[in-house]
C-alpha cells in the first residue's frame, strides 16, 4: 500500500486519505498462492479436516472428562503445506540458522517477497526505502519442539533459537533482510492481530511514517499443549471449525 501524498505529522491524527492496495500474496491450507485461494474460495471449500496420524492436533495429551466437548474439537486443523520446504540461501540465511527458524517467520519472508513481485515491485529496489512492515503473529511454539530434535546441533540450539523463534525477530527479518527502514511492527492482539496490523499500516501511511508498507499476519501451530488449554477454557469452536463472518 502506497502513499502518494505529503507526510501527515507523526505526532497527530492520521488523516481520512485513502491508500492504495498495490499487491498482494497468500498461503493458505489448501491454498499456496492467491489464484489457488480464491479458485478455493469460488468452490466453498472447507480446509478444516480432521488430524492426520501423527499430527499434534489429532493426539491431544492429558485428558479431562469435564472437557470432553473440548478434547473432541482439537482433533481438527488446518494444514499448510510444505512447511519444511524453505530456500534458506535465496535469503542469505545460513542452514544453522534456518533449522531453528520457525516457519512463521519463514512464510513471512516468502510471501512479502510475493506480493511485491505482484506489485511489480523489485523487492531489491526498497533497500534504504521508508518501507513499513506490520503484521499480526500472536503464537510461538515451534522453539521446544525443535529444540528437542536430536538432529538440532547445540550451537543451533543457542543463540538461533532466540533469533528465529521471538514474535518481534518474525517480523523485524523482513526489514532487516529487505533492508527496509521504515516502521516494523509485530503486533498481537489474538484472534484480530491481522486486522489491527493492516489499520496500525493505513494509519501509518497516513501519518506520513512510511510511502510503502507491508501488512498482514501469519499463524502456525506446531504443539497440541496450547489448542488444549484453550480449548479447556472455552475459547474454540466445540465443533473445530470456525464460522468468521457467517451469517448462519
Amino acid at each position: 500500500m502506497p502513499n502518494n501524498h505529503q507526510p501527515g505529522s507523526p505526532d497527530g491524527p492520521p488523516r481520512e486519505e485513502p491508500v492504495a492496495i498495490i499487491g498482494m500474496a497468500c498461503r493458505f491450507p489448501g491454498s499456496k498462492d492467491l489464484a489457488g485461494y480464491w479458485r478455493q474460495l469460488l468452490a466453498g471449500e472447507n480446509a478444516v479436516v480432521e488430524g492426520p496420524p501423527g499430527s499434534v492436533i489429532g493426539r491431544p495429551g492429558r485428558q479431562f472428562p469435564q472437557f470432553a466437548a473440548a478434547n473432541e474439537a482439537i482433533r481438527f486443523g488446518a494444514y499448510v503445506e510444505d512447511l519444511d520446504l524453505f530456500d534458506a540461501e535465496f535469503f542469505r540465511i545460513s542452514p544453522i540458522e534456518a533449522q531453528m527458524l520457525d516457519p512463521q517467520q519463514r512464510m513471512m519472508l516468502e510471501v512479502s517477497w510475493w506480493a511485491l513481485e505482484d506489485a511489480a515491485i523489485d523487492p531489491g529496489s526498497l533497500k534504504g526505502s521508508r518501507t513499513g512492515v506490520y503484521a499480526g503473529i500472536s503464537i510461538m511454539d515451534y522453539r521446544d519442539m525443535a529444540i528437542s530434535d536430536p538432529g538440532t546441533s547445540e550451537a543451533a540450539a543457542g543463540l538461533y533459537a532466540a533469533t528465529g523463534n521471538a514474535l518481534n525477530t518474525a517480523i523485524g527479518r523482513v526489514s532487516f533482510v529487505l533492508g527496509l527502514e521504515g516502521p516494523s511492527m509485530a503486533i498481537d492482539t489474538a484472534c484480530s492481530s491481522s486486522l489491527v496490523a493492516i489499520h496500525q499500516a493505513v494509519a501509518g501511511l497516513q501519518r506520513g511514517e512510511a510511502d510503502l508498507v507491508l501488512a498482514g499476519g501469519v499463524h502456525a501451530q506446531f504443539a497440541g499443549r496450547p489448542l488444549e488449554l484453550r480449548a479447556n477454557a472455552g475459547m474454540l469452536s466445540p465443533t473445530g471449525q470456525c464460522w468468521t463472518f457467517d451469517a448462519a
